[in-house]
């Protein structure tokens, strides 16, 4: 029996079944934004350093929900786990529960959980301050908005979880850089109130201590303009300069690049503009980018993405096919070797497949990709392909004699090649038609006409998909058909994306972010991730929110192919998240409650759709990415998380 099996089972049934505990009224303060402190009535009960303070911290970061004994090992004693670690966690959990409140710690399988009111936590607290004052501000109210803030700082009462190793580093950068996005929200309500004067030596100060955090700076710059400083606001520029290009390598960001030539100018949007409620505040902090200014990786793939390209511009058309699992970075790929296309003067076309839960829409990708040129002079003539573009020609018209059922379609198929030709006689063309995965089968047969046609012509057809998407073990599946179909004929080169290296992953999260990450936040954001740039862009962000779950849409991507399963497959799979990342087919056989014949066939189909893969050397399945064992588990039902647990 696995490890974590093994825990659960020590955990077993010994849940407590007292009442619920009346949360209205927090008579226990638990202070963790600072020493770890739990006052009740008034006087402290615990806190401290040591492994039972530590395993209190661990449960209050998660507070009101579970914390797997996995976990709590984890935070205790890292990578050197001792063989009594669980017998000891007993220990400690008992002894708290002598000096908590009855009722608070309580044993939830597969491990702990604290029951507090979200006011009883000062990390509650913290949130619930900090999201009013975001709300105020967002409503022209920066008094309202600056005093919220001033109250959620104060609760801090130094460096959080500062007196715990090495397991809650990534923990404690999350929460001081919620501290410090914070604070630069509170001198962006100051500074809309005219209080810049008032500013100066707070960001002098805190700018000497984060030399590098590029908000503080472009606070620091405007408090020193609006003040009058002119000369000093260009030197905390120039000091910033030197500092990114000594120790980075790098210029500073374009925003405060932006900034110091606003100040040059003496730019009028810099003034203070009038406060109330009918001014909303332009905060300083710009909106997220969508896409790091670079491509991190793949330069490989690129590589081969533009031999493509020159082959096709030299007038020998071909096709390439961009494959990978959901978030492993296919579009930003293919808008990667779009953009030098378009540098090189090529005429670029873009079409997306949809998901349609009713009847397709027949060529929609191409629909897409041709819709800019409708009614235009290179249409001239192309009545069937005209036909199909909304407004294009005219849907009534009499066809062609002899034009009717595949004959129009061999004729619109015909129409789509000319207009190629006519495209291709200016400039090489890269028709891209985007998630091929929901393609319908008419746009499945054009692509395979022209992935045939184009083989003298200045086209490079670039298509992708993804590969857990769909029945990815059926290979008559017809995206996979066609994906193969055109692999084996040697029509369309394939470049399957894999993960990124770790380091390329905090390549990509450090191009992303305005300031440096702490670096323990960014080794736990690519150990989750395991390569995705999409999973590994999201769980910063939810990190960065001060949020520990899953965002909601990542979470719905994860189970995607989960709720394609048939429920006994359902079944068999959540067993398996409660069991761990690899578990043993025959613990699966004996926790399942299913006859072995259903247990294999339900594990065939968690295979087939690539929920699941099979190690027949060690008789084992292992999810594909440990972040859908996550999201599985996290559909069990309480209950039912005990009777699995029970099982195992």
């Amino acid at each position: 029996m696995p490890t974590s099996a093994i825990r659960t089972a020590q955990l077993s049934t010994a849940s407590s079944h007292r009442a619920p505990l009346d949360l209205a009224i927090p008579r226990t303060e638990f202070r963790i934004l600072g020493p770890l402190e739990v006052v009740h009535r008034g006087a402290s009960i615990a806190g401290g350093g040591g492994k039972k303070a530590a395993l209190l911290a661990r449960l209050l970061l998660d507070a009101n929900r579970t914390v797997p004994v996995d976990a709590l090992l984890e935070a205790l004693w890292g990578e050197h786990v001792p063989p009594t670690a669980v017998k000891m966690v007993h220990v400690y959990v008992s002894h708290l529960r002598k000096v908590l409140p009855e009722g608070v710690l309580r044993t939830r399988p597969p491990g702990y959980v604290l029951e507090v009111a979200p006011e009883a936590v000062d990390l509650g607290r913290f949130t619930r301050l900090r999201a009013e004052a975001r709300a105020a501000l967002a409503a022209g109210d920066p008094a309202t908005g600056a005093d919220r803030l001033r109250s959620a700082l104060a609760l801090w009462r130094g460096p959080a979880l500062a007196e715990f190793a090495e397991p809650f580093a990534a923990e404690a950068a999350r929460l001081e850089e919620l501290r410090l996005t914070a604070l630069e929200e509170r001198v962006d309500a100051d500074l809309a109130l005219g209080h810049h004067a008032d500013v100066i030596g707070e960001l002098q100060a805190l700018v000497g201590a984060h030399p590098l955090r590029r908000h503080l700076r472009g606070e620091l710059m405007l408090a020193l303009y609006r003040a009058g400083r002119h000369a000093e606001a260009l030197a905390a520029y120039r000091e910033l300069d030197r500092v990114v290009r000594e120790e980075l390598g790098i210029e500073p960001p374009a925003g405060l690049r932006d900034l110091e030539h606003k100040i040059l100018n003496q730019d009028p949007s810099l003034d203070l503009l009038p406060t109330g409620r009918e001014h909303a505040v332009a905060p300083l902090r710009p909106a997220p980018r969508a896409l790091p200014d670079g491509l991190v990786g793949r330069a490989e793939e690129l590589r081969r993405l533009e031999l493509a390209l020159d082959a096709a511009a030299a007038g020998r058309g071909t096709a390439a096919l961009v494959a990978g699992p959901a978030g492993i970075g296919k579009t930003r790929l293919a808008a990667e070797l779009a953009e030098r296309a378009r540098a090189r003067g090529a005429t670029v076309l873009t079409g997306r497949c949809m998901d349609l839960v009713g009847a397709a829409l027949p060529y929609a990708p191409l629909v897409d990709a041709l819709r800019a040129l409708r009614g235009s002079r290179t249409m001239e003539g192309l009545d069937e392909l005209s036909r199909l573009l909304p407004g294009g020609g005219d849907a009534t018209a009499a066809r062609k004699p002899g034009c009717r059922g595949c004959d129009a379609r061999a004729q619109l198929f015909e129409d789509v090649l000319t207009l190629l030709d006519r495209l291709g006689a200016a400039a090489p063309v890269v028709l891209q038609l985007e998630d091929l995965h929901w393609a319908d089968g008419s746009t499945l047969d054009l692509l395979a006409f022209l992935a045939n046609a184009i083989g003298d012509r200045r086209v490079l057809l670039l298509a992708s998909r993804r590969t857990d998407a769909g029945d990815p073990g059926d290979p008559d599946e017809p995206v996979r058909r066609t994906a193969g179909w055109l692999r084996r004929s040697g029509l369309a080169e394939t470049i399957e994306l894999g993960p990124l290296s770790e380091d390329e992953v905090a390549s990509l999260l450090a191009l992303g972010s305005d300031a440096p990450l702490p670096p323990a936040l960014v080794r736990d954001v690519c150990a989750r991730a395991e390569g995705n740039p999409f999973f590994a862009q999201e769980l910063l962000a939810a990190a960065l929110r001060g949020e520990r779950a899953l965002p909601e849409l990542l979470r719905d991507l994860l189970l995607a192919e989960f709720a394609r399963l048939d429920p006994t497959s359902r079944s068999v799979v959540r067993v398996a998240a409660a069991a761990g990342r690899a578990v043993p087919h025959r613990l699966l056989t004996a926790a399942a409650g299913l006859p072995e014949g259903d247990v294999r066939q339900a594990l065939r189909q968690a295979v087939d759709h690539d929920v699941l893969t099979a190690d027949p050397a060690r008789g084992t399945y292992r999810f594909r990415h440990a972040l859908i064992a996550e999201a599985a588990y996290g559909t069990l039902l309480p209950g039912e998380r005990e009777d699995v647990h029970e099982r195992l």
